[in-house]
């Protein structure tokens, strides 16, 4: 398995066929399709119900999607960070806020956050805990502002009451 792999799959998914996949990725539909037969073979699962209108991810399509984010997601934050210890001043961080969050606490510190590091790229999403809660767990989302209606021990998580 390569990172090409992971990158074609999760493109093919986001777009919903492959012609539109391999255009926004800047490759040759045949590229794209050879690319998800060999990893379809190497994992020994079908992927894609493939039809007239497009693909749809099987369920094993929807396991592998999942994780191939998550990879996508670490392989990223890798680069960033070499690029942070070789001085360059770079990078991306997804933030997650709550309704409440987003509009009392998000433009006050996002402003700061900029003027501080002017390199970074952030993406802000809007959502409840529990909805983003899997996305925070695989790594997708880096920091979540808002209420957390049960707080639980997490072994690779931290929750700190802000208020």
């Amino acid at each position: 398995m390569k990172m090409h792999h992971f990158r074609n799959v999760v493109a093919v998914v986001e777009r919903g066929s492959l012609r539109a996949a391999a255009r926004s990725l800047g490759l040759a539909q045949p590229v794209v399709s050879r690319s998800l037969k060999e990893l379809e073979e190497e994992l020994g699962v079908t992927l894609f119900e493939r039809g007239r209108l497009g693909m749809v991810p099987t369920k094993a399509g929807e396991l592998f999607v999942r994780r191939a984010k998550a990879i996508q997601a670490e392989y990223q934050r890798t680069l960033d960070e070499l690029d942070q210890h070789r001085g360059v001043d770079k990078g991306s961080i997804v933030v997650a806020c709550s309704g409440a969050a987003l509009m009392g606490l998000l433009p006050l510190t996002l402003d700061r956050f900029r003027r501080r590091f002017p390199g970074v790229r952030v993406k802000v999403i809007e959502g409840t805990y529990p909805m983003l809660e899997a996305d925070i767990r695989d790594g997708l989302i880096d920091l979540y502002f808002g209420p957390v209606t049960k707080p639980q021990q997490h072994t690779n998580m931290s929750i700190k009451p802000l208020m």
